[in-house]
């Protein structure tokens, strides 16, 4: 999981812990009814916890669905590579690298939000642009060429 998802559920297991609490102050004259409440917050936080990977997995793979709709839709005479078409540690889900097969270094990432839309935020290129020092080596061989 990413830090931003530890912190979330960090503070949503305080939350539990904090109703927790709550709850044996209220109803300590009530041990069974506590023992019950508290073990259903325990496990219903257990079992959120143990099925978000699935729920992330589920979700990328419908945004992918639409994803795939709203290309077919809007470009229907071009030929575009989705990655990734599952989802992988790293990404974030709804978040998708289009590129066209004929230009298959350079594409466009696309993000598939919680209502179907689709927006552009990057685009993105697998080829390096020179650095200044290769480009200052270049410019060096190339003057030195001429001097002699």
């Amino acid at each position: 999981m990413s830090p931003g998802e530890n912190i979330y559920f960090s503070l949503l297991g305080f939350g539990v812990l904090m109703a927790i609490m709550i709850i044996w102050l209220i109803l300590r004259k009530r041990k069974k009814l506590v023992i019950g409440i508290t073990s259903a917050l325990i496990m219903g936080y257990a079992s959120y916890y143990l099925y978000y990977p699935t729920l992330k997995v589920n979700t990328h793979a419908e945004r992918y669905q639409q994803l795939e709709a709203y290309l077919e839709k809007t470009y229907p005479d071009k030929q575009l590579a989705i990655s990734p078409q599952h989802y992988e540690p790293g990404y974030r889900v709804g978040e998708f690298r289009v590129n066209d097969s004929k230009t298959p270094s350079m594409g466009v990432s696309l993000r598939v939000d919680q209502h179907g839309q689709v927006s552009q935020f990057a685009t993105w290129s697998n080829t390096s642009y020179p650095t200044q020092k290769s480009y200052g080596e270049k410019l060096h061989s190339i003057t030195e060429k001429t001097i002699h």
